[in-house]
This record gives structure tokens, sequence and C-alpha cells, in this order.
């Protein structure tokens, strides 16, 4: 009889079946793909990974067993959700460096942060009260990849009205901003003349090309489609960017990007 693989701990016997097995292009897309979001679920690696389902699936299982990627699953009582997959070994980043991707545009620093952090340990029994904040910020940052899914794949299906040309999220974006200094007086704010620092954070920011200038970007909350104009004889590009703010409690329905301004 075969035996099942540890789900939320590497075997040492899978390492040893596994270690003969080749790291194909399917693997180094697999492990971009969750360099590129973070921190990301299953569902989503599958429709954004070229191949069979059960292909995908395989590989990840394989560079899961080979400590190149790992995973954690949210619990709802005793009942797990499906796995989500990150980065927090270097390893990874070194193959995709091999293969021709430029070092200086792959996050090091924070894979290694990964690591330090063992986000894995939410399915420690053992460390369940410890992991509470934890699970807070990666819940979020599941929030943002699933937006980030959503815009890409409806990018992808619109046939060219709209690129996403950039994504990012994450500490890169935080800066900060000079603002003047306000006061309360006589029951209202009023600016003073002097200023201050305050910090400038968003959860991430992306820039897409639009090949027409009405083209629209609306989100339900299933699924995020691109509605195209009426064609017309205009042909130039026109290039938005936006930057996104999750809250808590924000819901993809919520959220809606309409660009039917004129240029």
């Amino acid at each position: 009889m075969q035996q099942r693989l540890k789900k939320y701990t590497r075997d040492p016997n899978a390492l040893a079946a596994f270690t003969s097995r080749q790291i194909t292009t399917t693997s180094l897309t697999v492990i971009a793909t969750i360099h590129d979001y973070k921190i990301i679920p299953t569902s989503l690696i599958i429709r954004l990974v070229p191949g069979h389902e059960k292909n995908v699936q395989r590989h990840l299982q394989q560079l899961y067993h080979k400590g190149l990627i790992n995973r954690f699953a949210f619990m709802r009582g005793k009942n797990p959700s499906e796995f989500y997959y990150y980065l927090d070994n270097p390893e990874a980043l070194e193959l995709l460096v091999q293969n021709g991707v430029d070092r200086d545009r792959l996050e090091f620093d924070e894979v290694r942060r990964n690591r330090e952090k063992r986000y894995c340990d939410v399915n420690d029994p053992k460390r369940t009260e410890e992991m509470q904040g934890k699970l807070l910020f990666l819940k979020h940052e599941v929030m943002i990849s699933r937006f980030h899914g959503m815009l890409e794949l409806a990018c992808a299906a619109s046939t060219g009205s709209i690129e996403l040309t950039n994504f990012e999220q994450g500490p890169r974006l935080w800066t900060k901003v000079e603002v003047p200094k306000l006061a309360f007086r006589n029951g209202a704010w009023v600016e003073l003349d002097e200023t201050e620092q305050l910090p400038h954070r968003p959860d991430a920011s992306s820039r897409s090309v639009f090949q027409t200038p009405s083209a629209t970007i609306s989100i339900s909350s299933t699924k995020l489609t691109v509605i195209e104009p009426t064609p017309t004889s205009t042909t130039k590009n026109y290039e938005r960017t936006f930057t996104l703010w999750l809250s808590k409690n924000s819901t993809a329905s919520s959220m809606t990007f309409n660009v039917c301004e004129q240029f």
C-alpha cells in the first residue's frame, strides 16, 4: 500500500525519492509565481501556471518536500483550508538566477526573513497562541494576492485591451510624506505652519496599459472582469497607475476600478 505523505511537515523518506527528480520549466514557473505573489493559494497557482492541474500539483509537492518552497493552511475549527505557499529558502531564487532571471529583481532579503518568521508554524498545535498575530498578517497578505491574481487573470482574458505591466506589494513601497501639522483649536482641526513626516504604506501598487481609453475593470464577489468599450478608431495606449489599500473588512465586491475618463 502506498504511504501518504505528511501534510504539514516534510518527510525525509519523500526527500530521498524526490531528490533525483529534475527541476523543470514548470518547477521554475511555480517558484517565480510564488515569489511574485509572496503568499499564494494552491487554486491560484493552478490558474496562473501553464499545464495540467495534476502536473502542477505534483510540482508543488516535489518542491515542498525538497525544501525549496514552504506552505501552511488556515484552520477552520478542525478543517484545514487549501495550502498557501511562500518562499523561505534562497536556494529557490538561485535556481531562477541560474536560469536567466536578474538577481536584482529577486527579493532575497524578504525570503530570508520568511524563514525567520516560520509562517508554517501556524499549523503547529504547540504554537497556536503565539502565532495568532501572524495569522492576521497572513490573511491580509493573502487578500492582496487574491486581488493581484484577479487583476492578472482579467487582463490576460481581455484580448489585449488591458495589459498588467507591473504589480508590487510590501515594504519596498513604504515611504514617508511631509504634511502640515494639525492642532485641535476651538472645536476644529487647523493646519499649523510646521510640517511633519507621516508614514505612507500602501498595500500594493499596480500599473496597467489600456489600449483604449474607456476600458473598465470591474470586481464582483467571485471574479474580476475587463469590460471592453465599443470599438473606435482610437489606437493610442493609455497608462494608469493604481495604489491599493485593503482594510481587514474589505471584500472583493467593494472594489471597482473605472477608467472611463478622457485622456
